[in-house]
């Protein structure tokens, strides 16, 4: 599974590094099969929050003003041929191509914000006098400012790679008619959840890879294909075949977050690199109607998590089962329950988690490197080791040793945190003990509350990037932040100083969408590029007078700004030396809206 490393030095370390192969040996790829489609072009991978060039709308040298609404229109223009919306006859001004007398595919948009508001993309139902029946290829390919779509009941299909790259995509509202979603068509978005139309039949292949996703995953009755690595590096934790499948290709359900799976009756073989990597997954019903396993169906998996395997045949159906023998020992180390049926499977207990012990917190010397996934599901607000006792040592290879004091968070060196399987905690507690959070430390989790207390004088680049459901952060003391530490913590409502800051770095609280207002820490001197960039809920910022530089596109986006205090005076205002792209601040201090000398920021 191809995972995104993170950028930790620069811009371009950054994205080049997010799209190197992960750790995993299934990639959004498919593992052998067809390889998947390629990465922006402009650069292998954004770095996080860095937006992209836009994508230039697709033109054609046979397009036409022909009023769309005319059947004679239609005939004159074919089948397919590229028309847009005549200019000036409206702001939303969208591509499309006639693909029958009365229904057209649309291609994209010549005006960005065409069907857009406050970041909801709304596709029209009819156009021009044409139905609307399809999303094509890449129509909306890497548009970062949508963050949620509405599609109406008339489309049956959704391009390939039609919403791709939409790394700020958290929602979709499907029609009820959609019969095929395209290959590679959300993959790399940020979907929340899912709820699949119910007239579904063709999922193509890498269709929600590395999509976001969490909790459970319901497969309509109507589904006959589901293309490979459809759902992987996702974070989905069960899934729901309400009806068989005909064809489901390799590693669809590879690197989720699975615990318990009924695979369908009629399902008749579990292609290669299905469950690889799913390392989560303890229990698994399978039907009486499986002949073959392919190779890797369950590869890292091997008698270690997966513990029950409850089967709906005999002895002997189980012995004519054709199994790859590579990747598959669970077939020989689980527990086995013969004719079991689906009832039976979902009311057994669970496996028993062992007990809480320290010895789970995987140190490195004085450094906190992460916890073991053999350790008990941690929930709620956690307090980090101090250290002192006998631990799970992750430079000997596992060997327990009595540790000593613990000082630091180490660095992630992958793409997810070093927390990754502590998606249950909603805080962590630091103890006095520490001085620093590394790199990427606690990247891409669900923690809601983050208070970094006055011990700690460092937080490393993306060490709490991508923490979705964060709500308030506190700054206890005087602190270094690295480059992008809070970027895409969309739910980020209340932030709060109470030590210095002296630079708020590049991509700092970018995307933070849904704070308002914001008062900076005192000694701040410097905002450097993208420090608040697309933050466009943000309406008020309280600044210190030691404000020196404002870096390229600080407050890019930042369209609801109306009000800056400002402790200084209007002289001092004018030796901020303010970078291109702040458009903002310069319209604010024309309209009267910078309150001069301001108490507030004291």
């Amino acid at each position: 599974m191809r995972k995104r490393n993170k950028p930790f030095d620069s811009f371009a370390k950054a994205a080049a590094a997010m799209l190197l192969a992960g750790v995993l040996l299934t990639s959004c790829d498919g593992g052998g099969e067809p390889e998947a489609p390629a990465s922006p072009p402009a650069q292998e991978m954004p770095a996080p929050s860095q937006k992209p060039e836009e994508k230039p709308a697709e033109s054609s040298s046979t397009a036409s003003s022909v009023p769309a609404s005319s059947s004679a229109a239609s005939e004159a223009t074919g089948s397919s041929e590229m028309v847009s919306e005549p200019e000036g006859t409206s702001k939303e001004q969208w591509n499309y191509e006639v693909t029958g007398k009365n229904t057209a595919t649309l291609t994209g948009v010549t005006e960005s914000d065409a069907g857009m508001k406050n970041g909801t993309l709304t596709i029209p139902a009819v156009y021009k006098g044409y139905q609307i029946t399809a999303i094509g290829k890449q129509a909306f390919y890497q548009r970062d400012d949508i963050t949620a779509v509405v599609i109406p009941d008339g489309v049956e299909t959704i391009g390939d790679e039609a919403f791709m790259w939409c790394r700020n995509l958290q929602k979709v509202s499907f029609g009820d008619n959609i019969r095929k979603i395209g290959t590679d068509a959300f993959q790399y978005c940020t979907l929340k959840s899912l709820v699949l139309p119910k007239n579904l039949e063709e999922i193509g292949g890498w269709a929600f890879c590395s999509a976001g996703l969490n909790g459970n995953l319901v497969l309509p009755a109507s589904l006959k294909n589901i293309g490979s690595g459809a759902f992987a590096n996702t974070g989905i934790t069960m899934v729901r075949f309400e009806a068989s499948v005909n064809t489901m290709g390799s590693g669809v359900f590879a690197s989720t977050k699975l615990e318990k799976v009924v695979l369908p009756e009629g399902m008749e073989r579990i292609e290669k690199q299905t469950f690889n990597n799913c390392e989560k997954l303890t229990s698994i019903y399978v039907p009486g109607s499986v002949r073959s396993v392919g190779e890797d169906a369950f590869l890292t998996l091997q008698g270690n998590t997966l513990q029950e395997v409850y089967y709906g045949g005999t002895k002997d159906q189980w012995n004519c089962i054709t199994v790859a023998q590579s990747g598959n020992d669970v077939w020989k180390n689980a527990n086995l329950h013969l004719l079991a049926s689906v009832e039976a499977f979902e009311s057994a207990a669970r496996p028993t988690e062992r007990p809480a012990e320290k010895s789970y917190w995987i140190t490195d010397g004085e450094i906190l490197m992460g916890y073991s996934t053999d350790g008990p599901t941690l929930t709620g607000t956690v307090t980090l080791p101090t250290g002192g006792d006998r631990q799970l040592n992750y430079s000997s290879g596992g060997d327990y040793v009595t540790q000593t004091r613990l000082v630091s968070v180490g660095n992630s060196t992958g793409s997810t945190s070093l927390f990754e399987n502590c998606l249950g905690v909603t805080e962590f507690v630091i103890p006095s003990s520490y001085t620093s959070i590394g790199d990427g430390a606690f990247y891409g989790l669900n923690l809601k509350r983050v208070n970094i207390p006055k011990n700690v004088t460092s937080v490393g680049a993306l060490a709490y990037y991508g923490n979705d459901q964060m709500l308030e952060l506190t700054v206890q003391g005087d602190v270094t932040l690295g480059m992008g530490a809070f970027d895409a913590c969309y739910e980020l409502k209340k932030v709060t100083f109470n030590g210095s800051v002296w630079t708020i770095p590049g991509l700092g609280f970018a995307n933070c969408t849904s704070l308002e207002s914001i008062c900076l820490p005192k000694n701040l001197r410097v905002i450097e590029e993208s420090g608040f960039e697309g933050c466009y809920n943000l309406k008020s910022i309280v600044m210190p007078r030691t404000v020196k530089t404002i870096g390229r596109g600080a407050f890019s986006m930042c369209n609801q700004l109306t009000e800056i205090y400002y402790e200084g005076s209007e002289e001092d205002w004018d030796k901020i030396v303010i970078s291109k792209e702040n458009d903002t601040l310069t319209r604010l201090k024309d309209w009267g809206q910078i309150h001069f000398n301001s108490k507030m920021a004291s």
